[in-house]
């Protein structure tokens, strides 16, 4: 392992994303699978989906809270 990143493929994101879509919407699902799978930080993700790192960050606290609620202590790892 070279600790370079390998991106995920687009489809696999949208796969699991339209398995998560009755709690989550696409963009929360793309961004926790890349936290969390893809051991991506918010600037990696941000540069990887276009997103802004300030939408990445709302993307996963929202979506963190429908999968595992509010007050959920599954840890944000990816700061």
């Amino acid at each position: 392992m070279t600790g370079e990143f390998e991106p995920v493929e687009p489809e696999f994101l949208h796969d699991v994303a339209h398995v998560l879509r009755d709690k989550i919407d696409e963009n929360q699902a793309a961004v926790l699978i890349l936290r969390y799978t893809g051991g991506m930080n918010d600037r990696k993700i941000s540069s990887y989906t276009g997103f802004t790192e300030a939408e990445v960050e709302k993307f996963a606290k929202t979506g963190r809270q429908a999968l595992f609620g509010q007050f959920s202590t599954f840890p944000d790892i990816a700061k």
